[in-house]
């Protein structure tokens, strides 16, 4: 949900229901729909509507807020584990190292470039999967009767579980925390909201008063709905969203860097965007 989205969404559900008004108003009697007085049941019924309204929302924000933070703190803690596997391998002979710290790279560069894009989707990238393979499958050829790479085995196997479950949990979030079911609770009950608004219509009222009460709700209820939305897709790519930024510095500034001042031969058995080299 990008800001000028939310902002065509609001403008246009504005219009709409200030055209609705202006037909009402047209088509009520003299003294509104309600007639002069009003009953007295008929400000009460609006502010439970609006109160449920709000409890509803402001319950639902809450929880897609903290999962958009959780998903955020996975990203950040498997960007922290791939750092932390990248230097415990130095305790392997260096081909079994250069190979491991090479898969690492290339696992890095597949998440930035390969499956951040897919999880707009919902979807993750095969891509980073065979990296994990290809490094979990050569840390199994390690000598433990070596006590040092004995002792790097175990410090990798126990970050390598911290890698997998932060990137499980990123994944998870993608698909999205509200249900359908709460969905439609909430746009049922903004709805029904703004019409019951829309019956007190009355031509012998200030139409700039009704349009500027009908005006507050609509937008609030609206721009309520797209944050939301936003907060229930982490990674769509709209501006404040969660973007691979730990990964990319942790790639740029550990990986790549320690790589370039130990001035090793190091082969990265992938491109710039995580692909196998054929």
């Amino acid at each position: 949900m990008t800001i000028p989205l939310a902002i065509a969404v609001a403008a246009v559900a504005l219009v709409v229901v200030l055209g609705l008004q202006s037909l009402l108003r047209h088509l009520a009697p003299e003294n509104g729909f309600w007639g002069t007085p009003e009953p007295n049941h008929s400000g009460s019924v609006m502010a439970v509507m609006g109160g449920v309204f709000a409890i509803l929302v402001a319950f639902v924000m809450f929880l897609a807020f903290q999962n958009f933070v959780s998903a955020k703190r996975n990203a950040d803690t498997e960007a922290v584990a791939v750092e932390r596997q990248f230097n415990a391998v130095e305790g392997f002979r260096p081909a079994l190292r250069d190979e491991l710290q090479g898969n690492l790279v290339c696992y890095a560069r597949a998440v930035i470039d390969d499956e951040w894009p897919k999880l707009e989707q919902g979807e993750h990238s095969e891509l980073v999967d065979d990296w994990g393979l290809e490094s979990e499958a050569a840390v199994r050829r390690a000598r433990l009767a070596d006590p040092a790479e004995e002792q790097a085995t175990r410090l990798f196997g126990e970050v390598d579980q911290d890698r997998l479950e932060a990137r499980r949990d990123r994944i998870q979030a993608a698909d999205g925390f509200v249900p359908a079911l709460l969905w439609v609770a909430l746009i049922t009950g903004g709805t029904l909201l703004v019409l019951y608004i829309l019956t007190f219509a009355n031509p012998r009222v200030s139409r700039g008063l009704q349009a500027l009460q009908l005006t507050a709700v609509t937008t609030v209820a609206a721009l309520n709905l797209c944050v939301v939305a936003f907060l229930d897709t982490p990674f769509s790519g709209a501006a404040g969203s969660i973007g691979p930024t730990a990964m990319e510095a942790a790639l740029s500034e550990e990986l790549e860097r320690e790589l370039e001042i130990a001035a090793r031969p190091v082969t990265i058995p992938c491109n710039e965007a995580g692909r196998a080299r054929s």
